[in-house]
């Protein structure tokens, strides 16, 4: 069998595996026979001489030629041995290119069949004619040429990539690098390097996008994230788990587990998020651990630990010059070479010098003047040299041009720069015309004037437009904002908003809506943004940001990890009334109420306290001392004392709730059974242990007989009872307890959520109790892997954590490790609750006695 002539031998890295095996199909449906590692390679065999087989017995070796294919020994080592068998006459080599790359010096000589860019009906015709021999007339009259293409082939099931540039040049090495470490590690960020921290158009989403689109035939699934917005990027993975069939019953949250077994189950997708600010962030939303790919870009430098980082700093001269010459069809080196000087070689600035030279139909020695002269004035208006200004610069070059050609298009350029970056539909602007100024109105509503302002902008390159959306660098952006005035800030701040509030769904609980509130959500979170900084169109803002909260809380959006974004839409609320003079309304208290609780979650204990406090106050004056929003916000202030280590506080703020609640609601109201828990678990932390046992079986009895004994409000109950029953040392009780309440936190909220972690650090210390150590650390472990997924590093239930998980390994004899886990957690009390606070003494303390054992 190994002894079996064939015609040819597919010779292929890896990485084009998908190339090679559809080149082979064509090949023996065309009547030839062939070899293929995937298809004739067995386990068992000895690959090298197995290899030398089929390398004598193949007439031809076919080349699947791409970037990779180059870089490997051992595809170098099979081509250069049909190319040694090769001679003038008969051609034994034959490269078939399926990307668009150089080939070596000793390879360029032959005639190479290209593949990439064709549908798969061409690439299939070029294929089977390319490697016959002898005269190749077609059978049939030729086709009249046809100058639209379909789409390359093979292509990605589910893809949603924007476009990409297509004059982008060189970074072939980190091209190559990145696919090298995708192909062992499956995580990568490009990042840029510490010296240029926060400096955006460098070039790292195009990066990442021609790695994309020239890799698209390796994946079965390639996915767009933009990355800048936990709920955006929450948002997007709901999407793609729609996409593939397999979202959860409920919002965004509910999609996550299903999404992370299909993923865990291939390994032929690529997943990219664009522009994350912070790793934390995406601590949540990273894919589990597979062989499917990641790729994050970022101007964060700080991805140590979390993924493999290139850094991505401006193109060398060479590459500037190279762009610029082939961007303009131009042959000025020197011209060029002074131009990338002056733009630093950034390459988003070169893109735009390149558009405006093309477009203006002017020298590069020309433009180069230009620039100057646009410098000049920035400096005599006071402005220093720095990378800001250098592209502030080439912009001010191109909108001079701009205002002449198309004066509208700086309108419309405006409006977009107090919008998402992003997927602006190209449709949302004329359908919402109305709302924009009258001076850019007309121009929206009428079809052609709106694609001429499109197309202006486009040549330009200062926007990206598809069919059916437009995108805007950030850089561009905020450029465009630091040139207005403060009075046209206001007024297009103000424009965004309106645009974006008549566009948003008045019904956000309406499931049909919900695929346009997704779309508009980045536009959303944007434009609130940037009205309360500019202090514009304010009350229309209140009632977008009261929309994009219902969506969100019907969406289910504050779910894992996203304390942060459920703070922003809360402070937003807090701003927008505090900015209308809302002083003294209900709803700024509600609002601050909102703040609080998700402030305290975050461990800023000083500024709940102080958001309660004047949401009681408010309360207080407007609705008197005895009503029930009295007493919540009580106990929310009984929440962050307890939290901080104020018991008498927390005691005084729990009592008094409590009196209101059966006052107004009676005995056995759940939300006597709320204050009653809270009321008990100060006790518990005072040593008043029999009254915090009765407090709580009373408590539980309430939630027992208003929801039934699975309902999550039971499982706080049976939680804080274990902790009690613990301290009185009824410890197969407090075990039980504490397995009930982790069954109904899993069950209503998943098994990676702070709740349950909670229910976990308590079953812990029971075990610990028991004198099983080890099944203590390892209850800890789990709840500490938890809370470090979920909250930031110096969170106080952290501390906590590690606080039980350092009692284990002193059960265990470690006492090494245990003091490392309590200096973690001494660090983290330290910081929240101060060096006086009694935990935080009392860890010091611990922390000595252990290191002088």
């Amino acid at each position: 069998m190994a002894a079996e002539v064939r015609d040819f031998f597919i010779s292929y890295t890896g990485r084009d595996r998908p190339w090679a095996e559809w080149i082979a199909w064509q090949l023996e449906a065309d009547g030839h026979s062939v070899a293929l590692q995937a298809w004739d390679f067995h386990p068992g065999e000895n690959f090298v001489v197995r290899m030398q087989e089929v390398l004598e017995h193949c007439t031809r070796t076919v080349c699947v030629v791409s970037a990779a294919y180059l870089e490997s020994r051992y595809c170098i080592d099979e081509w250069t041995a049909g190319f040694l068998k090769s001679n003038d006459t008969q051609a034994r080599l034959l490269l078939v290119r399926v990307e668009d790359c150089t080939l070596p010096r000793l390879l360029r000589t032959r005639i190479a069949i290209d593949l990439f860019s064709l549908s798969s009906s061409e690439a299939r015709e070029k294929l089977t004619v390319g490697v016959r021999t002898g005269r190749r007339k077609p059978l049939a009259e030729p086709r009249l040429p046809d100058t639209g293409r379909s789409p390359r082939f093979p292509v990605p099931r589910i893809c949603n990539l924007p476009s990409r540039s297509m004059k982008f040049v060189g970074r072939d090495d980190i091209l190559i690098a990145l696919d090298r470490q995708l192909t062992h590690q499956f995580t990568a960020a490009v990042i840029q390097p510490t010296t240029i921290a926060g400096m955006g158009g460098v070039g790292k989403t195009q990066l990442a996008l021609t790695f994309a689109h020239r890799n698209s035939a390796r994946y079965e699934i390639i996915w767009w994230i933009p990355g800048e917005r936990s709920m955006v990027v929450s948002e997007s993975l709901h999407q793609l788990a729609t996409r593939l069939g397999v979202q959860g019953a409920g919002g965004a949250s509910d999609s996550m587990g299903p999404l992370w077994d299909w993923l865990r189950a291939h390994d032929n997708w690529l997943i990219i998020y664009d522009n994350v600010e912070d790793p934390r962030d995406l601590m949540p939303f990273r894919p589990p651990d597979t062989r499917g790919h990641v790729i994050v870009t970022s101007r964060n430098p700080s991805w140590r630990g979390y993924a493999a980082t290139f850094k991505l700093d401006v193109l060398s001269r060479a590459e500037s010059i190279q762009f610029l010459l082939s961007r303009t069809d131009l042959t000025d080196r020197d011209a060029a070479d002074e131009i990338a000087g002056l733009l630093g070689d950034l390459p988003l600035a070169l893109e735009q010098a390149g558009a405006y030279i093309e477009e203006s139909n002017i020298s590069l020695a020309a433009y180069g003047e230009l620039w100057r002269s646009s410098a000049a004035a920035l400096v005599r208006r006071g402005r220093s040299a720095n990378y800001e200004d250098t592209v502030a610069t080439t912009w001010a070059v191109s909108l001079e041009k701009l205002r002449t050609v198309a004066p509208n298009a700086e309108l419309l350029l405006n409006l977009l720069s107090y919008l998402s970056a992003d997927s602006v539909g190209r449709a949302l602007l004329p359908k919402a015309a109305s709302t924009t100024p009258a001076v850019l109105r007309a121009s929206l509503v009428d079809p052609l004037d709106y694609n001429d302002l499109v197309s202006a902008l486009t040549r330009y390159s200062l926007v990206t437009a598809s069919e059916t959306d437009l995108s805007t660098h950030r850089l561009v952006q905020l450029v465009i904002r630091d040139g207005l005035s403060p009075a046209q800030r206001q007024e297009w701040s103000g424009a965004a908003i309106r645009l974006v509030n008549a566009a948003f769904p008045k019904d956000v609980a309406d499931i049909d809506n919900w695929g346009e509130c997704s779309r508009l959500l980045p536009h959303a979170l944007t434009v609130l943004d940037h009205g309360v900084r500019e202090k514009a169109e304010l009350a229309t803002a209140k009632a977008l940001v009261e929309r994009v909260a219902g969506y969100l809380a019907i969406h289910n959006q504050y779910g894992q990890s996203q304390l942060r974004q459920a703070r922003w839409i809360s402070q937003r609320t807090v701003d927008i009334a505090t900015a209308l003079g809302d002083e003294d309304s209900l709803s700024l208290a509600t609002s601050l109420n909102s703040l609080g609780l998700v402030q305290r979650d975050l461990g800023e204990l000083d500024k709940a306290r102080d958001g309660h406090t004047r949401a009681l106050d408010i309360f207080t004056r407007l609705l008197g001392n005895r009503d029930p929003a009295v007493a919540a916000t009580l106990n929310a202030i009984g929440l962050v004392n307890h939290a901080s280590g104020h018991l008498p506080e927390a005691e005084v703020a729990y009592r008094e709730a409590l009196a209101i609640n059966e006052q107004t609601y009676g005995p056995e109201h759940p939300a006597v059974a709320r204050t009653l828990s809270n009321l008990g678990r100060v006790h518990r932390a005072m040593r008043h242990l029999d009254q915090a046992l009765t407090e709580q079986e009373r408590g539980l009895s309430i939630r027992v007989a208003n929801y039934g004994d699975r309902h999550a409000d039971v499982g706080w109950s049976l939680d804080g009872l274990g902790l009690t029953k613990t301290a009185l040392g009824m410890l197969e009780a407090a075990e039980h307890d504490h397995r009930r309440a982790e069954a109904i936190f899993t069950a209503t909220y998943g098994d990676n959520h702070p709740y349950t972690a909670r229910c976990l650090d308590g079953l812990g210390r029971v075990l610990f109790l028991k004198g099983d150590a080890a099944a203590s650390r390892e209850v800890h472990e789990r709840a500490l892997h938890i809370l470090d997924s979920y909250y930031d590093p110096q969170h106080p239930h952290i501390a906590r954590s590690l606080r039980g998980l350092a009692e284990a390994h002193v059960g265990l004899g470690d006492k090494t490790e245990a003091v490392r886990l309590l200096a973690r957690a001494y660090e983290i009390d330290k910081q929240v609750f101060g060096e006086s606070h009694p935990l935080t003494r009392r860890l010091d303390a611990e922390i000595k006695t252990l290191e002088a054992c």
